[in-house]
């Protein structure tokens, strides 16, 4: 990873935090919710906010990767980075190559402030006692920084599914759908 790493723990002396580790919720990495980010406001960088530099706390290792699951939005964070370095390009970008523009989900972004082009279909969240949430943005784009609609979801299940029965396709491979519906505990796995 470019220009920052995960932080040296005891926790991960013997086993290294790998990528499964990080998309089955099994890293270690403390869950942390960052501070969402109204509209106008600059976006720290990636890095920074991983390393704990923008008021917010750093990515911190609480047991031994692949001892236990717990659910972490960093750890989908660290992925955000980890696409980031490979590809060279923003993970919203990299996402659209990859996924969105494969699957065919042409209404569905990772951009934040949400792109022109969909804002016309956002939709108004309401809390408990019917009062709007304001837009905000969200850096961790892989924690749930998706702007989609049930339609575009609806593709995405449909291509994997296809894949599937199918026995692997150019999007997804044989051994990777073997992977992800694994059944482990009644959930896939990945």
């Amino acid at each position: 990873m470019k220009n920052w790493q995960i932080p040296a723990s005891p926790y991960t002396s013997e086993q290294k935090i790998t990528l499964r580790h990080l998309l089955n919720h099994t890293s270690g990495v403390k869950n942390h919710i960052w501070q969402s980010i109204q509209p106008g406001q600059t976006i720290p960088e990636l890095s920074v906010l991983l390393a704990g530099e923008a008021n917010e706390p750093g990515i911190e290792i609480q047991f031994r990767p692949g001892e236990r699951e717990r659910y972490s939005n960093s750890g989908y964070a660290i992925v955000q980075k980890l696409i980031e370095d490979v590809t060279g390009e923003p993970f919203e970008l990299a996402l659209d190559k990859l996924v969105l523009e494969e699957v065919g989900m042409l209404d569905s972004s990772f951009g934040q402030p949400v792109p022109d082009r969909l804002r016309e279909k956002l939709a108004t969240g309401y809390s408990e006692d019917l009062q709007p949430y304001s837009y905000q943005l969200f850096p961790f784009k892989a924690a749930g920084g998706i702007w989609t609609t049930p339609t575009d979801l609806a593709h995405f299940m449909d291509k994997v599914m296809t894949s599937f029965h199918h026995q692997g396709d150019d999007f997804l491979s044989k051994g990777l759908l073997a992977q992800i519906f694994a059944n482990k505990d009644d959930r896939l796995c990945f």
